[in-house]
């Protein structure tokens, strides 16, 4: 009995976790049943669904965090059913109206993998509905996500190669005075006030579960503080606003919290926006964006799943109808730099050259490396929308690569060690150079110049010429020749240089496959990435 119910818990709490912390009774049973049949039992759903409809309620009133703690317990347990290998597919939505989805990352970097994990379903549901795929730049942290310059240019173009077509763009802090008609809204409905209390003394009492004296003012009150903190004549610290909700909640982050604050010191690419000091955060914002664009789906990453709740809030109390939202796990490429904090800090550090260094997973590095856009598409659609955390194997991504890739490389040979070699060919003169360490494994033995004729390497690597006729003894003896060389350099991914000979046709292509070394990209004259073995 005591197995059972540990079962029971174990694929409870596995079905929450990938459903944005609610589970399913019947789905548990599901794979009760399916464990049970494995190992040549019965189980009686009459009897068992009854236990796991009581699990399953236990379960649902954790918060998502408590989930996410008891999962990685017991998935280091392992579990009994193992998953079927097949294509994932996006998962049917049932939404009547226009399909409008968005792609909302903040603008402080260059786009990268895990950015690309929401856009491409987002916009794959557009795609396939004929919807409405926004852009909008999530601009509104001037104080520790800095806008980088040109990020409206920088993101189109990323896109545009994604094959996403985008049909609106906007910067959220191009709608502060929205921002602050919906707050002044809110606060007459008696849903927001301002708080003046020190920080951590207003934290030390949310934990409490107790309210400040704040929360007493009067609805007149908080609109005159409120309008000061638009006209900044209170400082950053004095004041913020706060959305009430239920000050005793299971779940302290979703207890009173902040949805706007001064800035001092705003940092900000238009010279215009330094003027304003009043910046909504991200729970209010987002919000008000989706309602005004008439967003009714939303695919985002499952660290927003409490924003995703504060949310909430904000539509009930403006009577607004919530968006269809599913939430994914996080993303790693592996041997990537991904965190957007660690690719910022390594360019300041010297430690990569620019978003676009080989070493780091965004797209502009993937691109600039020879990785298709096809290739990542299917790679990411592929992984399907669980919210479980998934790390894209390089070898996965390269399957995916080589399918697209290798159809549109040119091969060509790459001399590493180059020596030069003369061959008499019935009285005329042919120079090549040649892999010496190669070469030196002949000694006085017959070889082949590849896709050329047959050689006798005589001791001192002087060649001699045989005819072109292929022998049996030399089709394990092939050397690679150039016979019109030219110098390349090809930057590695962990930002070395390797210096080589090639043929000269090779720098007149775009995409090359060296033989023996990999598929590279010709970034410019005499100079390639490479992409991958």
């Amino acid at each position: 009995m005591k197995d059972l119910e540990k079962l029971i818990y174990k694929y409870t709490i596995k079905n929450a976790y990938e459903h944005s912390g609610k589970a399913s009774a019947k789905a548990v049973l599901g794979k009760i049943i399916a464990i049970s049949k494995q190992k040549g039992k019965t189980v009686l759903p009459q009897k068992t669904l009854p236990k796991i409809e009581k699990t399953v309620r236990e379960v649902n009133r954790k918060s998502f965090l408590e989930i996410e703690k008891e999962f990685k317990k017991v998935e280091k347990l392992g579990f009994e059913l193992r998953k079927r290998r097949k294509r994932k597919q996006l998962p049917s939505i049932r939404i009547k109206e226009k399909l409008i989805t968005r792609f909302a990352p903040n603008p402080n970097a260059y786009m990268h993998l895990g950015h690309a994990r929401q856009a491409i379903p987002n916009y794959e549901y557009v795609r396939k509905r004929r919807g409405k795929f926004i852009l909008r730049f999530d601009d509104t942290d001037p104080k520790i996500k800095k806008t980088i310059p040109n990020a409206k240019k920088i993101y189109l173009r990323d896109l545009k190669w994604l094959g996403i077509r985008v049909d609106r763009v906007f910067f959220a802090s191009d709608r502060l005075e929205r921002y602050y008609e919906v707050i002044e809204k809110l606060i007459k409905k008696g849903k927001a006030y301002v708080s003046t209390t020190p920080q951590q003394q207003f934290r030390e009492k949310r934990r409490q579960g107790k309210e400040t004296e704040d929360r007493k003012r009067s609805v007149a009150e908080n609109i005159k503080l409120f309008r000061k903190m638009k006209k900044w004549e209170l400082r950053e610290g004095k004041a913020v606003v706060i959305l009430k909700t239920d000050i005793k909640h299971k779940d302290p982050s979703l207890r009173d919290f902040a949805i706007a604050r001064i800035v001092d010191k705003v940092e900000h690419p238009k010279k215009k926006l330094r003027k304003k000091h009043l910046w909504p955060l991200y729970a209010l914002q987002s919000a008000v964006d989706d309602h005004d664009f008439g967003v009714n789906l939303i695919i985002r990453g499952k660290d927003l799943l409490t924003s995703n709740e504060r949310q909430k809030y904000i539509y009930k109390y403006l009577g607004w109808k919530f968006p269809k939202t599913i939430h994914t796990g996080r993303m790693k490429l592996e041997g990537f730099v991904l965190s957007k904090s660690e690719i910022v800090r390594g360019i300041k550090e010297g430690k990569y050259s620019g978003f676009d260094d080989p070493a780091v997973a965004t797209i502009a590095s993937l691109r600039r490396r020879g990785f298709t856009a096809e290739a990542l598409r299917k790679a990411i659609l592929d992984l399907g929308l669980s919210m479980v955390d998934v790390v894209l194997a390089m070898k996965n991504l390269i399957a995916y690569n080589k399918k697209t890739i290798d159809r549109k490389s040119k091969h060509f040979p790459l001399i590493l060690d180059p020596l030069e070699v003369k061959v008499d060919i019935r009285g005329k003169t042919k120079k090549f150079v040649v892999p010496k360490k190669r070469l030196l494994e002949f000694g006085g033995k017959k070889a082949r110049l590849k896709d050329r004729f047959n050689v006798l390497v005589e001791k001192n690597l002087k060649l001699k010429y045989l005819g072109k006729r292929i022998e049996h003894v030399v089709k394990n003896r092939v050397v690679y020749a150039v016979e019109t060389p030219t110098k390349v350099r090809i930057l590695m991914p962990d930002s070395t240089e390797i210096k080589a000979v090639t043929e000269k046709k090779a720098l007149k292509v775009k995409r090359v496959y060296f033989e023996n070394f990999g598929y590279c990209r010709r970034e410019k004259s005499g100079f390639f990435i490479f992409t991958h073995k």
